[in-house]
């Protein structure tokens, strides 16, 4: 579902710091909506050039301004979706007059093209410079929406720590008032031609969707009151509208029922009524939408769920609908979620066909996502001991793989070479001896089966020497032992000689420690860093250097090299979570920190971290 181009515009615009992290006073937690500021500003500086290319007469401001509509839309929809998964951001409250002004800003274009069209023509009939007069009335109209969603935007306020970011919509509103003025032009024009005088009427959308805001509005050369008459069935609702100094009239307007209206205008002139033409509007059902991934993953055997959600165009969630999923049924909840597991006994994709029949006001919807049953992820750890040897001595490798049921084959390689082949079910372990000096490169590699995925563990690497560099090595520790020793007994017998006796019995005391509790001791793990970034770091190096990794990789690439190990799942989700705060720039609640530092440490348990 995700397009590239909008994925880019969320990250980047995951701005409000949420200040629930552990250790983070909120005092000092600093809200950063600069990125979000410096995208939206892009689409004023397109508006601009639109509107300026209209005023010079450059068609080239149709393509542009459908172009900003489409990305903005996008965005919009992107922006609903992260909704959708309770990430909480302001892009959906910023997009709103954005959209709504670069949606009027197309409809300016295609009145100003039809316009134009009109008074270059050779024909100046009466029903062409009767239409000519409603466009321009149409237009000034949407110039006016316009300037009531660029006061929206002026309000909008995006911060930068403590400083507060507010959007500069002056050089918009210049070239939107040389539109305006051009509006004036374009009436000049027509006062020239000859029509007879009428009263005239038009509805900006013939075809809108419930509850959608349009424009009733016309012409009129007789000035006073009009009464605009909207007939429904067997009803007629009337309102009375105020006509302009240069004849224009207007009234904004939203249908709250399905079906066929006829609207017309009414004025007393004299002693009878002038009656305009009349306009039919079809009003439709509300469009709907399913929110959800396109693509869902599993592991054969287990339970794979599908869930989406389903809004309709304004965002509103549809809750209580029936959903067919194939030739199942699913009911929405109260906030529109929907969900289905899904099993298979073997590696397998299918698509999955969503239908929502739609119901009184709302409109159908349906959508196809594929699900892909996978292999289960296998992994192989090795490790050797001594990692420097004699030669001729022999070194212990030992390994264990992960993810597999019985008893399977694993294949050993040394220096890019087949070395041996074990039959195993869970740890193995096997001796090298060395006749040649230099440095071997070990890895195991499994070779999977049909419910599971190959698997190669990390390289060892045993370098073996000469024993005279051995024992010159071993001979430097040696003295250095020995002289962190007498250092120690130095240090006890002139350190702790002030003390009173039993003062020092009872820290001698505290010094002495059972050989296995100091075994212990060091073999506990070293504290993981509070910082998401530096944990994460912390890991990417393990993973790098247990898989043989290029260390260029982004950790979306790591991630998506390492599908099908048995830690997966886990990753997916430390790297989401380190991508939501680290390049998002949105803190994880506590719940989620909670969640990313557990995941962490249990893919380094696996991985052996120490």
């Amino acid at each position: 579902m995700k397009k590239l181009f909008a994925l880019i515009v969320i990250m980047l615009t995951f701005s409000s710091v949420q200040a629930q992290t552990r250790h983070v006073k909120l005092s000092e937690v600093k809200e950063s909506d600069q990125f979000m500021y410096f995208y939206f500003d892009l689409f004023l500086q397109e508006f601009s050039y639109s509107l300026k290319y209209m005023v010079e007469g450059e068609d080239y401001y149709l393509n542009m301004s459908k172009e900003s509509f489409g990305k903005i839309r996008l965005t919009r929809e992107e922006a609903l979706y992260y909704e959708s998964r309770g990430v909480d951001t302001k892009v959906r409250q910023v997009v709103e007059p954005f959209y709504q002004f670069s949606s009027d800003l197309v409809r300016l274009g295609q009145i100003n093209y039809g316009l134009q069209r009109i008074l270059v023509s050779s024909e100046s009939s009466t029903s062409a410079v009767e239409e000519a007069r409603l466009k321009i009335v149409a237009m000034n109209r949407t110039i006016e929406e316009m300037y009531s969603y660029l006061d929206d935007i002026d309000r909008i306020e995006l911060r930068n720590g403590t400083d507060v970011l507010r959007f500069d919509t002056s050089g918009v509103r210049m070239w939107l008032g040389r539109m305006r003025e051009k509006a004036g032009e374009y009436a000049l024009i027509l006062g020239g031609l000859p029509v007879k005088e009428g009263l005239w009427i038009d509805v900006s959308n013939k075809n809108p969707m419930l509850f959608e805001n349009v424009s009733i509005y016309g012409h009129s050369d007789y000035g006073g009151d009009v009464s605009i008459s909207i007939e429904h069935e067997n009803r007629t609702i009337i309102y009375t509208v105020k006509v302009s100094k240069n004849g224009d009239f207007s009234l904004p307007y939203s249908f709250d029922e399905l079906g066929e209206y006829r609207i017309y205008a009414g004025q007393r002139v004299d002693d009878k009524i002038e009656i305009s033409n009349v306009v039919v509007v079809r009003v439709r059902k509300i469009p709907s939408k399913f929110i959800m991934d396109a693509k869902f993953e599993g592991i054969v055997g287990e339970g794979l769920e599908v869930r989406g959600r389903l809004v309709d165009y304004y965002g509103h969630p549809l809750g209580g609908a029936k959903i067919y999923m194939n030739s199942s049924e699913v009911m929405t909840d109260e906030e529109g979620f929907f969900h289905k597991e899904f099993y298979s006994n073997s590696p397998e994709s299918e698509r999955i066909s969503l239908i929502f029949p739609g119901d009184d006001i709302h409109m159908g919807a349906n959508m196809s996502v594929e699900i892909e049953f996978l292999k289960h992820p296998v992994t192989i750890f090795l490790e050797a001991s001594p990692k420097k040897v004699f030669l001729g001595e022999e070194a212990t490798l030992k390994g264990e793989i992960r993810g597999v049921h019985g008893e399977v084959p694993i294949s050993i390689y040394m220096n890019g070479g087949f070395y041996k082949r074990i039959q195993t079910n869970g740890s193995f372990e096997f001796s090298v001896k060395f006749d040649s000096l230099g440095t071997y490169t070990f890895y195991a590699l499994y070779p999977g089966d049909e419910l599971h995925n190959g698997a190669r563990s990390n390289m060892v690497t045993i370098s073996v020497i000469k024993g005279t560099e051995k024992r010159s090595s071993s001979f430097i520790m040696v003295l250095l032992a020995l002289f962190l020793l007498g250092s120690l007994i130095y240090w006890r017998k002139h350190e702790f000689k002030p003390l009173r006796k039993e003062k020092k019995e009872e820290m001698v005391k505290g010094m002495k420690m059972r050989d296995e509790e100091f075994i212990e001791l060091i073999r506990q793990k070293p504290e993981l860093p509070e910082d998401v970034k530096e944990a994460y770091k912390l890991l990417f190096e393990r993973l790098i250097s247990s898989f043989n990794l290029r260390r260029s990789l982004t950790p979306r690439e790591v991630l998506e090299k390492l599908k099908g190990m048995e830690f997966h799942e886990d990753l997916k989700v430390v790297t989401e979570l380190h991508e939501k705060e680290v390049y998002g720039g949105m803190k994880l609640k506590d719940e989620e920190r909670e969640l990313f530092f557990q995941k962490l440490q249990d893919i380094l348990e696996v991985l052996g971290y120490a």
